[in-house]
């Protein structure tokens, strides 16, 4: 919001528990992931995939502020 006054647009993907290597310890204890997966919008870990698209699109064209005003 500071920004955007200079036009700034920030775009931040802050993921939850994501099933990688690194995140298996705190999947294999039920208890803990149990309640990770109860307070998500998915009700479960997020896989890698799930990502992948949220990541790309602000960095392609089609991301940037107004791209769909540019193209008219």
């Amino acid at each position: 919001m500071q920004g955007g006054s200079c036009e700034i647009t920030v775009h931040a993907v802050a993921p939850r528990v994501v099933r990688t290597g690194m995140s298996a310890a705190v999947r294999e204890n039920a208890d803990v992931a149990a309640a990770i997966e109860a307070d998500t919008a998915l009700g479960r870990c997020g896989e890698v995939s799930d990502l992948a698209a949220m990541v790309a699109f602000p960095a392609a064209d089609e991301g940037r502020r107004g791209a769909s005003r540019s193209s008219r």
